[in-house]
């Protein structure tokens, strides 16, 4: 008696829209051996079996002492939704004959496939994929991706082994046009169709790839994302050196990273007081302009005193870990030992000279951020992003500056006013004045300053 494998116990091998007379081109042949998977065990039929199909219900049948030429399947189904290396490896792991595995080898490379497009069928094409480092000239290079390709053979170094794919097949992308799609992307800031058609490549599979990217270079923040405190008296010398402001080390301020409006109920806490949507982000620089800390998790509308509060910097910070140092601040934050902020109404020439210093050296947080946003316009000009992704490019594109301050990488001309008129409404925030006790012990460090450093001036 045949034994019937139903449809429920075959999951890969289904027979579906099979031709009309297709049951009298099962004729008798010779087959070496044809393995039936069913993710939980493998049925082998040999040459003296016969494989037959209940043409009613779509089920499987064989029968001992017979054999079949053809088995239909469909291919698609079996096959486009899984690593087509791995399977080649589970079928022949699996007890697959060889001829099969052949068969099946060749379905699944350099193939069209077809789709179903607005009821017409087209085929599917792969376009080629150009390697811009080597077609394009330095200029050419540096006027569309933003940085040298010193820099993307340098960056490549840093990301070795964290982009490369488990097989070469199915037209995966190499690491060069992975990192020359994103940093695309960071340069073009618009949508992601755009970078998709220069690469040749799917809207899903940019964003992909962008996405993936981003997480590994905002991996790097250990190295490049760091306070030097072993090393805070030469970054407190680089900062005396501006307008001979004493004792800091840092600036801290605040910026708006624009993004498209992330859904849901709390939506609108995205909302900034400019009325996009946007996070909030806080930085610490240097006197190099480098990021030495990032904070890129909160929404638009959260002050930045209130970020501050709540960052692992401010615990640091009251931990005394930098001992008697101190960072600059504006008047959005409130007076501390280790916040030094300008006086509200400077009365006389030692406190207007000391606002003076202090403004000057505080410049430096709005220079980095003029820097960052215009070497990576995406910054300003809005990302339609996963709100996680969009959190990893802000930290990637802070590491990508960083670098880009370590190798003296040019800054790339821009002739449009359009992007540098929204990074001024980027910057131009109007944060809560808090008004500081002066006679508290928040004051004693400034009021230190203004008795010992300043009054000598």
């Amino acid at each position: 008696m045949a034994k019937n494998l139903s449809d429920s116990s075959i999951e890969y091998f289904l027979f579906v829209d099979l031709p009309t007379g297709s049951e009298d081109e099962l004729k008798d042949g010779n087959v070496d051996g044809i393995c039936v998977y069913d993710n939980i065990n493998c049925l082998d039929i040999d040459d003296n079996d016969f494989l037959g199909i209940n043409w009613g219900t779509n089920a499987l049948y064989y029968a001992p002492h017979s054999q079949v030429d053809v088995v239909y399947t469909d291919l698609a189904k079996a096959f486009d939704t899984v690593n087509h290396r791995v399977l080649m490896k589970i079928l022949e792991a699996s007890g697959f004959g060889e001829p099969l595995r052949s068969w099946i080898g060749s379905f699944l490379t350099n193939r069209q496939q077809w789709v179903n497009y607005i009821g017409e069928r087209r085929p599917q094409v792969f376009h080629d994929r150009p390697n811009y480092y080597d077609i394009l000239t330095e200029d050419e290079f540096k006027y569309r991706f933003r940085l040298s390709k010193k820099f993307v053979v340098y960056l490549l170094n840093l990301l070795t082994g964290k982009l490369e794919t488990a097989t070469d097949t199915n037209m995966t992308l190499t690491t060069m046009t992975q990192v020359l799609l994103t940093l695309r992307f960071y340069a073009l800031g618009t949508m992601l169709i755009s970078v998709a058609d220069m690469f040749g490549v799917s809207i899903s599979s940019a964003s992909r790839t962008i996405k993936k990217v981003s997480y590994a270079i905002a991996g790097l923040s250990g190295s490049f994302l760091n306070i030097p405190v072993h090393n805070i008296v030469e970054t407190k010398m680089k900062m005396f050196k501006i307008a001979r402001f004493p004792l800091v080390f840092g600036a801290i301020d605040c910026t708006h990273a624009r993004i498209q409006s992330p859904g849901g109920e709390s939506s609108e806490t995205f909302r900034n007081r400019k009325g996009y949507f946007s996070l909030n982000v806080q930085a610490l620089v240097n006197a190099d302009l480098k990021f030495m800390d990032i904070v890129a998790r909160w929404p638009g509308s959260a002050h930045g005193s209130n970020i501050f509060r709540n960052s692992r910097l401010y615990a640091r910070l009251e931990s005394g870990e930098f001992n008697n140092n101190a960072i600059l601040g504006d008047s959005g934050y409130a007076l501390k030992p280790y916040m030094l902020t300008p006086i509200l109404n400077p009365v006389g020439r030692i406190e207007m000279l000391y606002n003076e210093s202090q403004i000057r050296t505080r410049n430096i947080i709005e220079r980095c951020f003029g820097v960052w946003k215009r070497r990576f316009p995406v910054l300003s000009l809005g990302m339609r992003l996963q709100l996680k992704t969009v959190q990893a490019i802000i930290v990637a594109t802070a590491i990508l500056h960083n670098i880009c301050r370590d190798m003296n990488e040019d800054l790339p001309e821009d002739n449009s006013d359009d992007v540098l008129n929204q990074l001024n409404e980027a910057e131009d925030l109007t944060e809560t004045v808090h008004r500081h006790d002066d006679n508290g012990e928040d004051s004693i460090t400034r009021n230190s300053l203004l008795n010992n450093y300043f009054a000598r001036l």
